[in-house]
């Protein structure tokens, strides 16, 4: 396979002559499950595709995700299969050593494993190029095979990868005239020879023959065989558009095409249509809160409605945030600024706060945490804020100040009154104090493409908490959501749970600080908690750690004198 002008833009324009494109969604969003993530990636400006067996692969600016030829649907793809989080870079299939190569523009490889129909069966990290002190250019910028080997290239070097004994081989370098340095812009290759092209446009090449030592310069030469770098193929006739960045065609004459504005296109059903799944519209923009709703404000806004992305005319809150004292606060330079009736006081780090202001947020009790490029700081309010200012005090975690040192780009609270806290190392949720951690999330252990977080939005309706770093908006859907009213009827979901299905048991309909317990047939009591605002979770852990047995479970909840019950089931 050819790329297609990879990556190039040329005049905006998109025209069909003598076909007809549809735009047909093939799954959509659905509410998860409480303490899981999902993606909200754009698929639409997709990058490269490659065709495994039974499913047919593409990534885009920020997402990756899948075709299945037999099921006729497309779903994402990514951390919840065993890849690692982050944005990719390339892709490419090898069909000598049946693996999928995928390229991380951080410089991390895989080499994906698939099962007889295509999809993933095991996924091998390899860091070389990641962890490299020699490269510190990581961005792949062209991937090539032949006989059974993979070649990976940066600006200045390839990387040979063994891909079915899992290792880099080799790297060369310094393969230009008299052994200098080039910066690669393409690489080829074909049974006999390896070539790069330059920048500049200038090629060379190499024998991939036996014996031949790729890794000398003097075994490079100038070529002038231009035409190994130009497309094989073309899009299907009458169809042209300035974004194609990628296109395959099967042998059965079937086109798949990377569309920088339409995704995935194909005519596998007899038209050309999008087959790209369900995302943000948009992968430049910011995450903003909208009252209830979520917001994210790209050329257009776009709210989070019916468990999808929507246009919207919904304007974001303001960035002026009213406590219940009915003073304004809002963000001043790098100070905190309080104001009421015509007067004013301004926080900084001159009369309290540990560093320039970030971020802030008011909390269930009238206090306002302060984001600081120097951790956090809290600010207790009252109707007299502005003529007679508290001062600033710094929540201890362990026995440090609250992540000291840290550049807290975002603040949110939960209806739990948790705090939610965005660094540009990772995503920390705190109780309500801040003394205790409850979780930490980073690219490591959750789907966030990259640890820079830079705003958290928390859906108290269903206790979805937004997360946007700097490639990316991901969400978990946490075991918070606004406190009911009242006591009146309680929600066990889901009902039955399976058994092994590492699913938890939510009850949703609580007031704040509801008393739960969940006892089996016996009276035996399996979990005694609190509710978090409206919603109580139980992982199905007993005593000891083991997974409850299936059985019949009765639930009672109690607020002041009201008592509300409810059972639910677990199935083998």
């Amino acid at each position: 396979m050819q790329p297609w002008k990879m990556g190039n833009r040329l005049s905006r324009v998109f025209r069909i002559r003598g076909l007809i494109f549809l735009l047909i969604p093939f799954f959509s969003y659905a509410q998860i499950p409480v303490r899981t993530w999902r993606t909200h990636f754009n698929y639409t400006d997709a990058r490269g595709v490659a065709a495994v067996k039974g499913q047919v692969y593409c990534y885009s600016v920020n997402g990756f995700f899948r075709f299945d030829r037999v099921l006729k649907r497309s779903r994402s793809s990514g951390w919840a299969e065993g890849l690692r989080s982050g944005v990719i870079s390339g892709i490419f299939y090898d069909q000598a050593s049946d693996r999928l190569i995928t390229a991380y523009t951080d410089g991390g490889i895989e080499l994906i494993s698939t099962d007889p129909e295509g999809r993933i069966a095991g996924v091998q990290l390899l860091s070389d190029l990641m962890l490299s002190d020699i490269l510190t250019e990581k961005l792949v910028r062209g991937i090539a095979g032949s006989a059974g080997r993979v070649y990976l290239a940066t600006s200045h070097a390839v990387l040979v990868v063994e891909p079915e004994e899992g290792y880099v081989k080799e790297m060369i370098r310094n393969v230009g005239p008299g052994g200098e340095d080039m910066e690669i812009g393409e690489i080829r290759a074909d049974t006999d020879s390896l070539y790069l092209k330059s920048v500049s446009g200038a090629i060379r090449a190499a024998s991939l023959r036996a014996g031949q030592n790729i890794l000398f310069y003097g075994n490079w030469h100038a070529s002038q065989n231009t035409a190994v770098f130009e497309n094989k193929v073309t899009p299907p006739p009458g169809f042209e558009s300035s974004y194609i960045n990628d296109v395959w065609k099967e042998t059965s004459g079937v086109y798949w095409i990377a569309d920088g504005r339409l995704g995935l296109l194909s005519d596998i059903s007899g038209r050309l249509e999008s087959y790209s799944p369900p995302g943000l519209p948009e992968a430049a923009g910011t995450l903003e809160s909208a009252g209830e709703d979520v917001l994210f404000v790209g050329s257009a806004n776009y709210i989070f409605a019916n468990d999808g992305w929507e246009p919207s005319g919904t304007m974001p809150q303001s960035p002026v945030k009213t406590d219940a004292y009915g003073n304004e606060w809002l963000i001043t330079g790098r100070a905190l600024q309080v104001r009421r009736e015509g007067r004013s006081y301004l926080y900084s780090i001159s009369n309290g706060l540990p560093g320039g202001v970030l971020s802030f947020a008011i909390d269930k009790n009238g206090q306002v945490w302060v984001g600081t490029d120097n951790g956090v700081a809290v600010i207790p309010s009252s109707s007299s804020a502005v003529t007679n200012p508290r001062t600033p005090f710094n929540p201890v975690y362990g026995t440090q100040r609250l992540l000291i040192r840290e550049e807290v780009n975002a603040v949110a609270v939960d209806a739990g009154n948790r705090k939610w806290i965005g660094t540009a190392n990772g995503l920390y949720l705190f109780d309500e104090t801040g003394e205790d951690k409850i979780y930490y999330f980073d690219n490591q252990n959750s789907p966030m493409p990259d640890q820079r977080v830079r705003s958290v939005v928390a859906e108290e309706r269903s206790g979805e908490i937004f997360i946007q770093t700097s490639t990316g908006v991901v969400s978990y859907r946490s075991d918070a959501v606004r406190s009911a009213e009242a006591l009146n009827a309680i929600l066990i979901f889901p009902n039955p749970v399976r058994a092994g299905s590492g699913d938890v048991v939510t009850i949703d309909g609580l007031e704040m600080n509801t008393e739960v317990k969940i006892s089996d047939l016996g009276g035996t009591v399996v979990y005694s908690g609190i509710s978090q605002g409206g919603r109580a979770v139980w992982d199905r852990r007993i005593s000891g750690g083991s997974e409850a047995p299936p059985g019949i479970y009765l639930v009672v909840c109690r607020s002041g004198s009201t008592v509300k019950t409810g059972r639910f089931a677990i199935r083998p």
